[in-house]
Order: structure tokens, then sequence, then C-alpha cells
């Protein structure tokens, strides 16, 4: 985790968002009680949180819980999952379209750009685009799954990529 978050901190080209294994990490560390829906992964925080360099929880600390852009006239909101009262809302194990717009109604977001739940959503309705690339890493593919966006003055496009990764070593060093 402290060779992670130092590689991200050289790095001036990245921006980031709050995710609730963040907030878990977190609140291990300052020994409060886990966010809803982390208990049964409490072990697992405690034993980043007694490792983690204290400097960086500060860093940590900062990550907003959205971002939001305007690119060419298109807003673009990036938010780990949505929000509801400024907590993550329960996963959506079926989303569509009218659940999504319903979520986003008294928005002005062109592209709501998301993860949290790690399999693919591409959604697009007459009010905006859903974009979840799926999860960078918990995969049963080796495959890492990232999306791109372009935004021009006919609107927004993407594409879904994927780049396959040699995850043997990895798994073998688990414990």
């Amino acid at each position: 985790t402290n060779e992670v978050i130092d590689l991200l901190i050289s790095r001036t080209d990245i921006d980031y968002v709050t995710g609730n294994h963040e907030r878990a990490v977190i609140a291990a560390f300052n020994n409060e009680p886990p966010p809803r829906g982390h208990l049964y992964e409490r072990e697992h925080h405690e034993w980043i949180a007694k490792r983690i360099n204290p400097d960086y929880i500060d860093f940590i600390n900062r990550f907003p819980l959205t971002l939001t852009y305007e690119v060419l006239g298109q807003v673009i909101l990036f938010v780990h999952y949505h929000l509801k009262n400024n907590d993550f809302i329960s996963i959506d194990k079926e989303p569509n379209v009218e659940s999504l717009d319903l979520l986003y109604e008294n928005s002005n977001y062109d592209l709501v750009c998301f993860g949290h739940h790690h399999i693919v959503h591409e959604f697009k309705s007459q009010n905006r685009h859903y974009l979840n690339p799926g999860s960078l890493g918990c995969y049963h593919k080796p495959l890492a799954r990232y999306g791109i966006v372009e935004v021009s003055k006919e609107g927004i496009h993407h594409q879904l990529r994927e780049v396959p990764y040699d995850n043997k070593e990895f798994l073998k060093s688990y414990r």
C-alpha cells in the first residue's frame, strides 16, 4: 500500500475521488467503527492501517467524494459510486437507464463515470451517459479494464479497453 501511494503521489496527472475502502482504512487507522457494509473486511483494513505511512492518511483523507469537470460544454461527474446524503448507496444489482436517470434527475451531468460495482455499465439515455468500465483488478480474468472518454463538439464518446496481465505471481504471493 505504501508503495502504491508513493507512486500515486509522484504523479501530477491524476485526480482522485474517495471510495468505500479509503473510508474504511481511515476509520481503522483512527480506531473508529467501520463504515456501513465493511464489518467483515475490518481485519483487512486494520492490517493496512497498521502498516500505512501515517502521512498518507492525510493524503487519502483529502480525496473528495466527487469531481466535476466541464469540457467543451459537457458536464462530467466522477464518483466512486452513487451517493445519497454523502454516503454510497447499496449496489444496484440490476441497474438500468431508468433507475440511473432517477438518481440523477435533478443534475446537469452529461456523463457520470463511476466504479465500485465491478461489472461494466454502459448506459445512454436522452439525458446523459453512464459509464463504469469495470474493476481494474477485481475480475475473474487476468485483464485490467478501463475506459477512455473523448469529448468533442459533437458530444461524448467512449471506448472500453482491456489489457491482459500475468496475475500468477501476484496470486501466488497471497498467504
